[in-house]
């Protein structure tokens, strides 16, 4: 992704916004809680000015299916 951006191949609108507000040093500090991050995250460290500190949390999915059997009413274990 990062080469079609360099080559202009693709769009790269929602992300320029982001990283315009990411490396704003009047917006720091910052947060961002998205578990799907660390999917990501190596793609977007080197568009980023400064190296943030990271802290990956884990949650095992058998508690995220049981918290959401609880919180949802139609939400079934089963395959």
């Amino acid at each position: 992704a990062l080469q079609h951006k360099k080559e202009g191949t693709i769009s790269f609108t929602e992300g320029e916004r982001a990283l315009a507000f990411l490396n704003n040093p009047n917006n720091a500090p910052w947060l961002q809680k998205d578990p799907r991050m660390c999917i990501t995250l190596r793609t977007w460290l080197p568009l980023l000015n400064k190296k943030p500190a990271v802290i990956f949390t884990y949650r095992h999915p058998l508690e995220v299916a049981m918290s959401l059997k609880k919180r949802e009413h139609n939400f079934n274990l089963q395959r």
